[in-house]
């Protein structure tokens, strides 16, 4: 991969799951992942969370249906690693695409 095909979410302007899906498409990206992140517990995860845009993610870490996306996998990780699976969602193109 190169390096411009893989962005955080910092990296976009999106604040919501529907800005999310309008931008990814502009962009050109075509797959979005969900990796487990832990949970805030200290002013200093709260303030990189906010930061990171972290919590873009959470619409997508149980792989439920997320409008805009189409949930394709679900990567199980290996259970002495107690987190959450990886969720592989396509995003979909524009209504009358």
């Amino acid at each position: 991969l190169r390096t411009e095909q893989v962005l955080g979410f910092a990296a976009l302007r999106a604040e919501s799951a529907g800005e999310l899906a309008a931008e990814l498409r502009t962009r050109g990206i075509r797959y979005l992942l969900y990796t487990w992140r832990k949970p805030n517990e200290t002013p200093s995860d709260v303030y990189y969370d906010k930061k990171l845009k972290a919590y873009l993610g959470e619409d997508f870490r149980a792989g439920a249906p997320v409008p805009g996306f189409e949930h394709v996998a679900t990567l199980a990780l290996p259970p002495e690693l107690r987190r959450d699976p990886v969720q592989v969602y396509r995003v979909l193109p524009e209504r009358g695409d």
